[in-house]
């Protein structure tokens, strides 16, 4: 691999050492053009020139009064940045999608939680990284999360302490007999919850994170590393020369498979 890689982790890039025995298949590159926007400037922007709309200075009269509308919580909106500005415009105004080619799956995968920062919404990283990795290997998940719902860490706790042995099996019961999977959740927390389930049936998901205990990493059901250095020698006492995929960004890779 002629380039250095790197992933997308507290905010800046950060390069990654790879053990020299280690076969870096993919680094998932790309453009530096899908870092972080500004959010204030996109926001004035779209103020002075809204799409099919008139400015608001031309619209509100004198006096005025105006309701500013914004997500729920569980979105990961810029609200802050957007208030200050008075806009409601979206986050994901200006997010890019990128795509990158994969020809192999690989037996541990690099990735990272970038941009998803709030709430439950960290676990959507996952989704690429498990399309390119193989059954039973390792996903290293480092999420720069600022808060993670008591109710998410509390829930997965208790699934796995009645499903420890077979969690896609309980999972399997409830939907037979159509219940949650947690009760006194929500429907978009119950999702994450299946889903971030269903990973660790079925891959070693090791997570670094600043803002979250050794104790919820592992009662959440994941691998506790206190950084990615402590993450890849975990990673090397199960794998002997592995193929690695690296994705500086998880939420914002589509992976294109072309396996043979």
């Amino acid at each position: 691999m002629s380039e250095t890689p790197f992933i997308f982790y507290q905010d800046k890039k950060q390069t990654v050492t790879l053990p020299r025995d280690w076969n870096p298949v993919i680094f998932a590159n790309f453009d530096d053009a899908i870092e972080p926007p500004d959010i204030k400037k996109l926001t004035r922007n779209a103020l002075k020139a809204p799409v099919k709309a008139s400015c608001l200075n031309k619209v509100l009269s004198s006096p005025s009064k105006i309701a500013i509308m914004v997500e729920d919580v569980t979105r990961p909106a810029p609200k802050k940045e957007i208030l200050t500005v008075l806009s409601d415009e979206l986050k994901t105004v200006s997010r890019k999608i990128v795509s990158c080619p994969f020809p192999c799956l690989s037996d541990v995968t690099l990735t990272t939680s970038f941009p998803y920062k709030h709430g439950a919404q960290f676990i959507k990283a996952l989704a690429p990284a498990a399309l390119v990795t193989k059954i039973g290997g390792s996903i290293i998940l480092a999420a720069d999360i600022e808060t993670v719902p008591n109710l998410l860490v509390e829930s997965l706790a208790a699934f796995h302490a009645a499903y420890k042995g077979d969690l896609l099996k309980g999972i399997d019961e409830h939907f037979r007999r159509r219940r949650l999977l947690a009760e006194k959740a929500a429907i978009d927390h119950n999702m994450a919850i299946g889903f971030t389930l269903a990973m660790q049936a079925l891959f070693d998901i090791i997570l670094i994170s600043d803002r979250v205990s050794k104790t919820n990493t592992q009662k959440m059901g994941f691998i506790y590393a206190e950084n990615i250095a402590d993450a890849i020698q975990f990673s090397q006492a199960k794998h002997h020369r592995p193929d690695v995929h690296i994705i500086p960004s998880g939420g914002i890779m589509l992976p294109v498979l072309s396996l043979a």
